[in-house]
This record gives C-alpha cells, sequence and structure tokens, in this order.
C-alpha cells in the first residue's frame, strides 16, 4: 500500500533510464553561445503540483506524463524555461517560423 502513496522512479532516476540529458549542439549566438540539449517536460502535473499535493512519483513521473524534448522545444511550451535561453537567441526561435522552431533537428 506504501507503492500506492509514495512510490515509483524519482524524477532525477526516470531521467537516467529514458537516456538522461545529453548535449545535441552549441549555437554560437550574438551575446554567447546556446547549450542545446535533451530534456523532460511535465506535460499534466509539474512537480510543484506533486509537491503541493504529495502526488506519488508514479503518477507524475512516467512516459505518459513526461515528455522528452529539445531545448527549443521546451522553451517553446514552457514560459519558465524561455526565461534561461540566452538573449541573443530568443530572437531566433519560434513555434512554426523562425531560424530555429518546433521541427528543428540538432
Amino acid at each position: 500500500m506504501n507503492y500506492v502513496r509514495k512510490g515509483g522512479k524519482t524524477f532525477s532516476q526516470f531521467k537516467k533510464a529514458r537516456g538522461g540529458t545529453q548535449t545535441l549542439a552549441k549555437i554560437e549566438t550574438s551575446t554567447s553561445v546556446q547549450r542545446i540539449s535533451t530534456e523532460f517536460h511535465h506535460v499534466f502535473i509539474t512537480q510543484r503540483v506533486q509537491r503541493a499535493y504529495s502526488f506519488p512519483n508514479w503518477l507524475v513521473n512516467n512516459r505518459l506524463s513526461v515528455a522528452k524534448l529539445n531545448t527549443v522545444q521546451h522553451a517553446l511550451v514552457d514560459k519558465f524555461r524561455y526565461r534561461f535561453l540566452r538573449k541573443g537567441f530568443k530572437s531566433e526561435i519560434g513555434f512554426f517560423s523562425g531560424k530555429y522552431n518546433w521541427f528543428t533537428k540538432f
């Protein structure tokens, strides 16, 4: 019964099992270098909500709830993540248009 309430893989364990974070590319920008890597995004239940309501790990960290994206894709769907992009790189991304978009392969 304890597994149902608290069990499952932690987010770090889940990421490691799915291949972890890997650097895909480094892009020169006008201000610095932007590293593009694989990232994991909580689609339905965020970690903040999980902590607030004490949801078990198995409910939050699973293949349906966590999507594997690259840095550009993650920034397009998560405004908090967008804040961490380099200043010179932000003007170059867009969902469909832009030099770097959802469909750009790295």
